[in-house]
């Protein structure tokens, strides 16, 4: 308990805490209750002192008596001091309020030169009555085990003074303790008690990580004295014993040890793996093991991260195939190693750091192996992109000749079942009937409209809507504006392709399918059109032909470049990120990288230039619509007889043709043109778009 020297103070504390540590915590983990009388005992725990618990002494001043007797009393007092103990001429007491010290007091009368010993050795009584009484306030479960192993040696440290009071008493005994002897023997201990009493009641209110860090702040003040600093480095060696356990436990096993609230990962047990596949929002992977606000000083930020990391994975893997666990190299029987404290240690490095980043780098590859095999990732984003991002189209042709006229009905009127049944031979009709993940295609109806689920995956908006799930007064859509494909993700492949990620896929593929449909039906209005030909309407036929061809240019070429120049680029380097990706979190990354990308090339994250796409594509879509009604119409027409009835409404709708055509030539060229406008203004933002300009008006035809 010997230390070097130090200054001296002059007051002392009973365990209060000082006016600037951290609060108590409101919400502890109480443990299991203890007997009331642990509770009880002041006389144990020094909480009597200067109450006036004792009881009454009925003694005579210490002026009535000579030098030598005060000396024999006071040296008497003093030993009881020393064990916390009230005698007759020195007691405690203790301050009205949080911001007066508390310590010992000799009575008045006593001769100078001894008041002088006195009051030199009353500090140190102090000290040890603050220590004993934060050694006896740690019984209770809820301080945490930081705060029981620093406690405990503490006791270990206090019970070398109680060695020294006893050698002491023995001294007095045979009469050869004198009050300058009894200070020399104790003014070695004086830094000690000191520091620990110090650290008591800075500690009185603190727990886990602030416990250890008060430690390091100590030990960096102290740095200067060896003798000091030696004893800061073995509380803080002895105080994260146990913090240094749960660290192996989470690093190994993935197992959270923390009955106390203290530990370094703070586990959320109500969130479950399900939810990635179900809730947009979902936070599972981020937030069901999160770091705790305050990280001990000896592991610092980056270190902390990666243990982080570590457990994580191993949670992932536990839950995929608890066996491959058993497959990780064992524990070393020392553990995570030595730690080292003390303001001379460089943050995160050491044997410990090393071990952390050697298991970090296990659990991440055993985790991509199993996302790989188990998980069967590289298919399944094949399947994303064959089915959502059109790879294979074919399925689509399908799909829509059988299903056309379901879609055709409100959104509100569709039967999901038959479009799921029709769906599902679509799929297994096509190229795409040799993917083993094809039953995990789902169809679905989104009450609203594509800029209503794009409006939802604001990242900041807690509230978000999950787009398949939308639920409230949707918009009025029909079969065909509402369709949306979804898709079954299992675990763990729910950990890239998450409800998140699916959402974005499901944006994609609902701006891609609008303007399949919008090409289809324009296509569809076209042959329709061919009985123009023998109708005497072969100048308004010839002006429908332009129009058309030129709504079927804006169409496949816009089609062409979102699945030729954006995905397709975009998905080459996803692919060989993701191959090269060492932890799953990069893997992750890489995927939403891609997703981002396609979105924002795509136009999708610019408001102005998707409404301008939208009334072009709408514009396409109802001359498509109008071909076919003049279509029914002609034909009905052949069915009669050419009388004068029929000729007259043949010039009636001849006329009809001519005005929808005029006026959609105009409305289309103004959309098409004021488009044209907005991408050369992004031009200057996005380079990106300058292909998609130079493909919608190749000829310079619009005079862009």
């Amino acid at each position: 308990m010997t230390v070097g020297s130090s200054q001296r103070r002059s007051g002392g504390l009973f365990g209060k805490p000082e006016r600037t540590i951290v609060s108590r915590p409101t919400e502890l983990a109480d443990g299991p209750k203890l007997p009331d009388w642990n509770y009880k005992r002041p006389f144990l725990t020094g909480a009597h002192l200067g109450s006036g618990a004792e009881q009454d002494r009925n003694v005579k001043a210490l002026s009535d008596y000579g030098t030598a007797e005060q000396e024999l009393l006071v040296l008497d007092d003093l030993l009881y001091a020393m064990m916390g103990v009230d005698g007759r001429y020195i007691s405690a007491w203790k301050g009205t309020d949080d911001e007066t010290s508390s310590g010992f007091e000799v009575e008045l009368g006593l001769e100078a030169p001894l008041a002088a010993l006195v009051k030199n050795m009353l500090p140190l009584c102090s000290d040890a009555a603050t220590v004993r009484a934060f050694i006896e306030s740690r019984h209770e479960f809820k301080h945490g085990y930081v705060s029981h192993a620093l406690a405990a040696e503490m006791r270990d440290l206090l019970n070398d003074w109680h060695t020294l009071i006893v050698q002491l008493e023995h001294q007095r005994n045979i009469g050869s303790l004198s009050l300058q002897a009894a200070w020399f023997y104790c003014q070695p201990a004086a830094p000690a008690l000191r520091l620990m009493a110090s650290v008591a009641s800075r500690a009185y209110h603190l727990k886990g990580a602030s416990i250890l860090n008060l430690l390091h702040r100590e030990g960096c003040e102290h740095a200067g004295d060896g003798a000091v600093s030696a004893l800061v480095q073995r509380l803080s060696k002895a105080t994260s014993a146990p913090y240094s356990r749960a660290i192996e436990l989470w690093v190994y096993d993935g197992q959270v040890d923390d009955p106390y609230d203290e530990f370094l990962i703070v586990e959320q047990r109500e969130m479950k793996k399900t939810s990635l596949a179900d809730d947009y929002n979902s936070a599972y992977w981020t937030k069901r093991y999160s770091l705790r606000e305050e990280i001990p000083q000896f592991i610092g930020k980056q270190l902390a991260q990666k243990i982080l990391t570590t457990g994580r994975y191993l949670n992932a893997v536990r839950e995929t195939k608890v066996s491959a666990i058993a497959e990780l190299p064992a524990k070393p029987r020392d553990g995570l190693g030595k730690m080292y404290f003390g303001p001379n240690m460089i943050i995160g490095t050491g044997k410990y750091a090393d071990r952390i980043d050697d298991r970090f780098e296990h659990a991440s590859r055993k985790l991509l192996q199993i996302m790989w095999e188990d998980g069967e990732l590289k298919s399944r984003l094949m399947s994303m992109k064959m089915y959502f991002l059109l790879a294979r189209g074919d399925y689509l042709v399908h799909f829509l000749d059988t299903a056309a006229s379901e879609l055709e009905k409100d959104a509100d009127d569709i039967r999901l079942p038959k479009l799921q049944t029709l769906l599902d031979i679509a799929v297994k009709s096509s190229s795409t009937a040799t993917d083993h993940h094809g039953d995990d295609l789902l169809c679905s109806i989104d009450g609203h409209g594509l800029s209503r689920q794009l409006s939802s995956i604001d990242d900041d908006d807690s509230a978000a809507v999950t787009p398949s799930k939308a639920t409230g007064d949707g918009d009025e859509l029909s079969g065909f504006d509402a369709f949306v494909l979804d898709y079954d993700t299992p675990w763990p492949a729910s950990v890239v392709l998450n409800r998140r990620a699916v959402t974005k896929y499901q944006i994609l593929f609902r701006h891609l399918f609008n303007f399949k449909c919008a090409e289809r039906e324009l296509c569809a209005g076209w042959q329709r059109l061919q009985v123009m030909r023998g109708a005497q309407l072969g100048r308004m036929f010839a002006q429908a032909h332009t129009l058309t061809q030129r709504m079927l240019n804006f169409l496949q070429n816009y089609l062409y470049y979102i699945t030729n120049e954006v995905i397709e680029p975009h998905w080459d380097r996803m692919i060989a990120r993701v191959d090269d990706a060492q932890s799953v979190d990069e893997l992750i990354a890489g995927h939403d990288a891609f997703l981002e990308a396609c979105m924002k090339d795509a136009m999708l994250f610019w408001p102005k230039i998707l409404k301008r796409l939208e009334r072009a594509r709408a514009a396409c879509l109802r001359f498509a619509r109008d071909s076919q009604r003049f279509a029914d119409t002609i034909e009905r027409l052949k069915e009669n007889s050419m009388d004068a009835m029929t000729a007259d409404r043949l010039v009636a709708l001849e006329e009809e043709i001519e005005a929808v055509t005029s006026d959609t030539r105009s409305q289309f060229r103004h959309f098409l043109g004021d488009l044209l406008n907005a991408l050369n203004d992004a031009g200057d933002v996005d380079t990106n778009v300058a292909s998609l300009l130079s493909r919608l008006d190749f000829n310079g035809y619009y005079g862009i």
